[in-house]
């Protein structure tokens, strides 16, 4: 199978292996002790702004942020450490479909307590990161499929045609590169037509229409496509580049389908600590922090995820900031999320590959539809 990446890939475990001496001493020359955390790329801006309080009032604990990629490279890059002992990270930001796995292999350690935020969190977070009885993570966002849209595209009319009409409907849909996950966009496209095939169908339109299938902010920024899909983390990054008024969009929810089903797909992301670290003690302590409404609050308000705190889609302070978040309130709990199939990111990788190959070769439906149906089975 095609891997692109697989230079870059390489290159990241041997700086993981290169710092594995260093991070592995629990004090540091300063009596401080440093815990590594691993976060999705694009991510340690936010995670240092958000946490110079922890290291305030803990001045005896260092934290050192490293980007391990995204989706399919970042399950790489943890795997590969964590399967050859490397002690380069204490903790990880894991997915929700990973969570089975990682306990079968030994990968990440149950948590001591229960975390603050679960007496009220949602129960896709619970069901996420819970196993036995024991959590495994604190969850600390919802990641939810949302439309930016421009000019006088009205999201009510609808959200994508099959006919392909550029000035009305077209949507940058997520490009195929070779690590990323497209399951979620298809649950969308599934829900948004009511049937597998059409969905699948529709996502190669979608593709086919939207200008060579690349969907970058230059391209929307210059109102060749009207909209564009994104991950709500990606809203901040987008917010930020369209400073200086050269262009103004709007971010959207979707809306439910006329049956008033629910289309968008969430991941729930959580922190949990690496079988390989000897830190628990600090490490319990970072993730008590991380599960404080202080720290939820605001995350949120830094970055305009979606809390998995219900209490905080009425929160004054974040709605000021962001106003797509409070209309969820009543529908977090009922969004689309990736099954908890077994060996998933092995079917979610096979499915992406399909899928690559049936937008050049219509003869590549069935095997589509059939590694899509292995992962949703229900």
């Amino acid at each position: 199978m095609k891997r692109v990446g697989i230079i870059l890939l390489a290159a990241a475990v041997g700086i993981l292996s290169g710092c594995e001496g260093d991070n592995s001493r629990i004090v540091s020359e300063n009596n401080n002790t440093t815990v590594t955390v691993a976060v999705r790329s694009g991510e340690k801006e936010s995670w240092e702004a958000v946490t110079r309080k922890f290291f305030t009032e803990n001045p005896e604990i260092r934290l050192s942020f490293i980007e391990l990629g995204s989706e399919f490279e970042q399950y790489r890059l943890l795997t590969s450490a964590l399967s050859s002992r490397n002690r380069a990270f204490d903790i990880m930001e894991i997915e929700d479909v990973l969570t089975d796995e990682f306990i079968e292999k030994g990968y990440v350690k149950a948590l001591v307590k229960a975390p603050s935020v679960a007496d009220n969190c949602i129960q896709t977070a619970r069901s996420a990161f819970m196993r036995d009885g024991k959590w495994y993570a604190v969850p600390f966002q919802a990641d939810i499929g949302m439309m930016l849209t421009q000019g006088s595209y009205d999201i009510s009319r609808g959200l994508y045609a099959e006919s392909g009409d550029i000035s009305e409907y077209a949507v940058s849909a997520p490009d195929l590169s070779d690590e990323t996950d497209v399951t979620g966009v298809l649950m969308e496209l599934v829900a948004y037509t009511g049937d597998a095939e059409k969905g699948i169908r529709l996502y190669k339109s979608i593709y086919r229409d939207s200008i060579q299938g690349k969907a970058n902010i230059k391209l929307f920024k210059e109102g060749k496509i009207p909209t564009l899909r994104v991950w709500s983390s990606e809203v901040k990054k987008y917010r930020e580049q369209r400073k200086g008024g050269s262009f103004e969009f709007r971010v959207n929810n979707f809306p439910k389908t006329a049956a008033g089903k629910e289309i968008s797909s969430a991941k729930i992301l959580g922190l949990a600590i690496s079988a390989l670290s000897e830190k628990d003690e600090q490490c319990e302590k970072f993730l008590d922090y991380c599960s404080s409404r202080e720290f939820q609050v605001e995350w949120v308000r830094y970055t305009g995820v979606y809390p998995i705190a219900k209490g905080l889609y009425d929160n004054a302070a974040i709605n000021s900031e962001w106003n797509h978040i409070y209309p969820m309130k009543e529908r977090i709990e009922s969004l689309q999320i990736r099954p908890s199939a077994k060996s998933y990111i092995s079917k979610a990788d096979k499915l992406q590959s399909d899928m690559e190959e049936y937008l050049s070769d219509d003869s590549c439906l069935s095997r589509v539809l059939q590694s899509y149906n292995e992962i949703c089975k229900n």
